[in-house]
């Protein structure tokens, strides 16, 4: 009895036996198999930095999952798979791998190699200068205040320091006394500015304490005058007092 076995074109799968037989009575044992054209999503997208591990997939049909990894340096960044659906896309987001965004350039110079959208952790990078230029520390640069307490913070600042300035005595400070260097190498808010002047906070701590020393003494005199004229006039012993000073008023001893 002849055999007859079945296989599909690239693209479909085989739906019933894959082999089937005539019987005697000239009819087949299983029903003639039919192919069926498969679901399934285009090779799934490459990402920077990264790849996935189905290249050697030839069909991802739905239901197929690939894994993400990052090359050296680099930081995956969202889910580690996707998987095809059944609308035949590939599940979003895809992950990405990222690492340091590109420096910015620097004026009448360059770097030693062509600036990526991102380099991987690690990386270094080396500027020269065009001639006629020497090259100083990427920062804020932050000069002496006039007027300003010495710190010893370096004139340089590096991007995301913060620095606090506050005048000396006799001085006012006008504008914020907390600055910050940013990324363009200007500070935020402007530097301050510390202008001779009078400062009213000072002086009314000043005068209060001045006023609470004086209440102070005026209280102690007060108190002592108190005492000594209860000393004097008390009716009882006023005879007394001008019998045994000899004409001259003392007040008793309050001690």
């Amino acid at each position: 009895m002849e055999k007859i076995t079945f296989e599909c074109d690239h693209g479909y799968i085989l739906k019933g036996n894959t082999t089937i037989q005539c019987q005697y009575d000239s009819t087949w044992d299983f029903p003639v198999p039919h192919c069926v054209k498969v679901l399934q999503c285009t090779p799934p997208p490459f990402i920077s930095n990264g790849k996935h591990d189905g290249h050697r997939l030839a069909n991802f049909p739905v239901g197929t999952y690939v894994n993400y990894t990052c090359n050296r340096g680099y930081l995956l960044v969202g889910g580690t798979s996707s998987h095809c659906m059944s609308s035949g896309r590939w599940s979003q987001p895809v992950p990405q791998c990222e690492g340091c965004l590109a420096p910015q350039e620097i004026a009448n110079g360059k770097p030693n190699t062509k600036l990526l959208e991102d380099f991987a952790y690690g990386s270094s990078i080396t500027y020269h200068c065009d001639p006629g230029y020497i090259l100083s520390a990427i920062g804020c640069i932050l000069l002496q205040i006039p007027g300003s307490k010495k710190t010893k913070v370096e004139n340089m600042i590096q991007c995301g320091d913060n620095v606090t300035v506050e005048c000396e005595d006799g001085y006012v400070l006008e504008g914020s006394p907390y600055i910050q260097c940013q990324d363009d190498f200007a500070w935020d808010p402007p530097v301050p500015v510390c202008k001779p002047g009078f400062n009213l906070m000072a002086s009314i701590s000043i005068g209060s304490l001045v006023g609470f020393l004086l209440l102070l003494v005026i209280s102690g005199i007060w108190m002592a005058v108190s005492k000594c004229n209860k000393g004097r006039y008390t009716p009882a012993n006023r005879k007394e007092i001008s019998n045994s000073s000899n004409g001259r008023i003392e007040c008793p001893s309050v001690l």
